[in-house]
């Protein structure tokens, strides 16, 4: 990831903490959360029989090639497995209710 000069840029996972006092005193809230910060962004294009995804870096549009992208389903099983071309793209054939 690029970033400004004198300036640290995050990648990677990392957990995200927050808490604070309750209202009714004593206590402490708190919530946590796994956040993952990238330079990559996925665009996708959906029909009936197929979905396409672009892999491309946020700082430039430059195509990712070469990723490895899986395609799950509301219940996160796999459904498949695929790697982007040259252009970042790649096409996922669905069969019916599938997705």
């Amino acid at each position: 990831m690029v970033a400004a000069a004198g300036t640290t840029t995050l990648s990677g996972l990392y957990l995200l903490e927050v808490t604070a006092p309750s209202q009714a005193g004593g206590t402490t809230v708190g919530h946590r959360s796994i956040v993952c910060f990238s330079d990559a962004i996925l665009t996708q294009k959906r029909s009936s029989e197929t979905i396409t995804l672009r892999a491309a870096r946020m700082s430039d549009a430059t195509p990712l090639a070469g990723a490895k992208v899986r395609l799950v389903n509301r219940q996160n099983f796999k459904l498949a497995d695929g790697v982007t071309n040259a252009d970042g793209i790649v096409t996922f054939r669905l069969r019916a209710g599938e997705v």
